[in-house]
This record gives structure tokens, sequence and C-alpha cells, in this order.
């Protein structure tokens, strides 16, 4: 694939994401530690952590129903016990890795949900917060920067060659036949967990279809594309990938926002301009 040229520079300083540190239960200071000084020092910052890990109360924690709040609805619609220990599991990350931001008690904070199914902090507008999970693995990503997208997969995960032609554009399928045979699942795999990170962010998932853009990989970082490899110019997308000693794929896309004015996405202008309408409109 083919390097692409250098962006204009950002009138913001570039984003340097700091993580995804493992979060090895509510009580792992070292994690919050390191969210503080990932959001006091670039604005954003990543944690993973395990169901097992979180699916029990902590000391002093109030009553389950207490914590979710206004999500105590939706976990009692959870037909199976197994369902119900992994949504409170990935809320309690979510809530204490929020709150570790904020300065706030877990419970003092309240989840609502955007149009796309993304969460946020009722009150906290300033705060991007995205949430994946796969397996017994989940991931919490949060910035002050501007939008944020996460997506996790695990690198046992078998993927077809078939896949590509569902979720890679053109210039993306060209580049994979150019692999060797056993290279090509690990990348197909790294391509569709930056997709999905990416389409979170911007607020649209699998609505967009995935084979509309794509992610030049040879540079230092995942760069995004046209579909034919022309690289989108001018854009304050960062974009990364990573694998975590637990054997999975993190992707993270955040944008550089904090001026108020949307990211350049490879979105029709006047489909985000709806997109933000509505999540307006959702927010009364």
């Amino acid at each position: 694939m083919a390097t692409e040229q250098a962006a204009p520079a950002a009138t913001l300083r570039p984003i340097r994401l700091v993580g995804p540190a493992a979060a090895g239960g509510p009580e792992a200071d070292g994690a919050w530690a390191a969210v503080h000084r990932a959001m006091t020092g670039e604005g954003t910052a990543v944690v993973y952590g395990t169901v097992a890990d979180w699916q029990h109360p902590v000391p002093g924690e109030p009553d389950l129903a207490a914590l979710l709040g206004r999500e105590s609805e939706r976990y009692e619609a959870f037909d199976q016990p197994a369902e119900q220990v992994r949504f409170a599991a990935s809320r309690r990350l979510v809530k204490h890795t929020a709150a570790a931001v904020v300065g706030a008690l877990p419970e003092e904070l309240d989840l609502g949900h955007r149009p796309s199914g993304g969460l946020y902090v009722r009150g906290v507008g300033r705060l991007s917060v995205s949430l994946s999970h796969t397996e017994d693995l989940m991931v919490v990503g949060v910035s002050r920067r501007g939008q944020l997208g996460t997506d996790v997969e695990s690198t046992g995960r078998e993927v077809h060659e078939a896949t590509a032609a569902l979720c890679c554009s053109p210039y993306e399928r060209a580049a994979l036949k150019e692999l060797a045979p056993e290279l090509r699942g690990p990348a197909l795999l790294r391509l569709w967990t930056l997709k999905e990170a990416y389409t979170k962010a911007i607020g649209q998932g699998l609505r967009f279809p995935f084979t509309q853009f794509g992610f030049d990989l040879d540079g230092e970082r995942p760069r995004l594309c046209w579909p034919d490899g022309r690289p989108r110019e001018a854009s304050l997308w960062h974009i990364e990938t990573h694998l975590v000693p637990e054997a999975y794929r993190i992707s993270v896309a955040v944008a550089e926002t904090t001026d108020g004015t949307p990211a350049a996405t490879v979105l029709d202008p006047a489909i985000m301009a709806a997109a933000r309408r509505a999540g307006a409109v959702s927010d009364q």
C-alpha cells in the first residue's frame, strides 16, 4: 500500500494516544493513574479489562440498580444471566473510567444513548465515550479532544478472504492480494477493526458501507483514504491500532475537534448534518 502524503499541520497540537492500558478491576490504581496522565497531557485515553475482572461489585459500591441508574431496565430486559453479567461489567468499566476523568463517583454518572447507539455521559458534553467488547474483553475510550470510536477483535478470530469483498475498498483488495496468503487474514482483521472504530466515531457504525473508504497501512500509523487509495487530505483524524498481550486487536479513531468544528470525514456533508440534528433533538 502506498504511503499517504503528510496532511497540512493542524492548528491544534497532534494527538498522541496513551494506552491501551489494562484495567484489571475497579481497584487497579495503576490504570486510573495512567488515565489521569493521559487526559491531562493528551486529552484521550483507552483502557481495557475483562468481564471476569469487572463482574463483581466493589467495596462501597451501591446496589446494582443505583449504579446502573436509567439503564436498569435494559439490564432487566436481558433473558440470559450471562448477558446481564456482561452488561453490568461493561457499565462498571465505563463509569469507573469516566469517573476517573471527571472526578466523580461512578454511581453519580448517568449514561445516555445517541441515535447511533453510542454512549455519552449526561451533563458532560465535552467528553466522548466509546465502548467495544468481544468475547471476555471490554475496551473503553474517553476523549476531550473530539469524536472517538473504538473496536476490539480476538486475533484468533477466523477471517475469510471472501470478507474482503464486503468490507474492503478496491484499493485495499488489491493491496491484500499482494500479501503472502498467511498475512492476509491478520491484515483483514486489522482493517475491519479500523473501519469499525472510524464509523463508530462518526456516528454511523455498520450503516456506512465499509467499501466506501479505506486505510493505507504502510505508514507509521494507519491513514484514512478514499476507495481508490487517494489520501484523505487535511483530515484531523488520528487513528491507531494495537495488539495487547491478551491476544486481541484494539483500534481507535479520534478526531481533533475541540474548537467546535466537526472533523472532515469521508461521508457526504448532508448526511453528517442530519446525524448532528438528530443527536441534538435526542438530547433535549
